[in-house]
Order: C-alpha cells, then structure tokens, then sequence
C-alpha cells in the first residue's frame, strides 16, 4: 500500500535513475532533516511530490530561506516543510504572505513563527480569497480590537482550519443560542480549540448529558 502510494503520488518516479537522482535525494532528505529510516517513510509517504523538486534548485534554497526566515530549529522545520503547499509556492510569494501576516496581526518574529507552526498550511491559502477575509471576519463576529485579534490568533492558530460557512458560524451560532451567550462569553467559550473541533451533535450530547446529571 506504501508502495502504490508512492507511486500515484508520483508515477514519474519509475523513470528516474535510482543512482543519479532516487537514492541522492532521499539521503540528502534523511540528512538535511535529520531523520531515521521510519521518518524518512513517512516523509515520503506524505509527500510524494518531493520527488518533482530539484535539490539545488528549489528544496535547499527554501528549507534554508524558511529556516532563517522564521528561526527554526530542524524540527520545526520539518512541520512546516511538511506541508506540500510551502515547497510548491515561491520563495517571493511566501515572503509577501509572511510579511502581510506580520503587518496586519502586528506580529513580532516570535509570534509570527508561532502561528505558522500552528498552521503551516496558511502559507499556501491565498491572501485576498481565504486569509484576509477570515481575519476580517473574526474580528467582526466577535468584536475584537486588533489587540485581541492577535492574541485570538496567536492562541488558536488552528482557526485557519476551519471553514466560516461550513463550520464556524453555524456552530458560534449554534453555541451563543444553546448557552444563552452574550460576544464576551462566547469569545471565551470559542476560545477553546476543542469546542472548535468538535461536531455540534458531540457537544449536544455533551451538555445533555451534564445538564441531566447537574440536575
């Protein structure tokens, strides 16, 4: 199954020369990110497409660019490289989206790493479709200054997760209305990344089951 994964994930790779260009790449993989043999598998498993890069010319320029960028150490670098969408996009296009987010949160180095970390797939989500206008959103639902903005962010990056339509707003809504929450008490509720990530039938029961044995 490992194998066909592989495979699908990138077919191309049954005509490259296993000396000249398989077995360099996957020792400079298990060598630049200091991995084992089962998190070298695992690398590839989850990321097939590491085969369409060139070493010299996109993996090591970005892994070194992102690592300076952002101060990260070899773990944390390879959370973030980890996601495909970071080793596809630009140099120059991930730099605009990092300095965006740092202007419009008024982060420093620190927290701009921490939500990254948080959520490496940011940097592959477009600015003006998807970024921007979630941003915009928080701070409109829940009556947030840009101070309280950052910090929502900076406690639950995993915001970036979730869609508005399909997922936040019916369940804020859902919770504001089951509980009775005024905008302060609901921040504090959302504020918990469980409640975020947890269906509305499960948290249904959950208060069901508390109401009826409190009572």
């Amino acid at each position: 199954a490992g194998l066909r994964k592989v495979v699908l994930g990138r077919p191309q790779l049954l005509g490259l020369s296993v000396e000249d260009n398989v077995a360099p790449k996957l020792d400079w993989l298990q060598t630049r990110f200091d991995l084992d043999d089962v998190q070298l598998r695992k690398m590839v498993l989850t990321l097939p497409s590491l085969f369409n890069y060139s070493v010299e010319a996109n993996l090591e320029p970005k892994l070194h660019w992102l690592q300076t960028r952002l101060d990260l150490d070899g773990e944390q670098l390879r959370k973030v490289a980890g996601c495909v969408s970071v080793l596809s996009t630009s140099i120059d296009i991930l730099e605009s989206k990092l300095e965006w987010l740092q202007t419009r949160l008024d982060l420093d180095d620190a927290g701009l790493r921490k939500v990254v970390l948080g959520r490496p797939q940011l940097l592959g989500l477009s600015v003006e479709d998807n970024v921007a206008p979630k941003l915009d959103w928080l701070q409109t639902r829940f009556d947030l200054d840009d101070v309280q903005l950052r910090k929502m962010v900076l406690t639950l990056p995993s915001l970036f997760n979730y869609s508005v339509e399909a997922n936040l707003e019916p369940k804020l809504h859902w919770l504001q209305t089951r509980l009775d929450l005024d905008g302060e008490q609901l921040r504090k509720v959302a504020g918990c990344v469980s409640v975020l990530s947890t269906s509305i039938d499960i948290l249904e029961s959950k208060l069901e089951w508390l109401q009826t044995r409190l009572d």
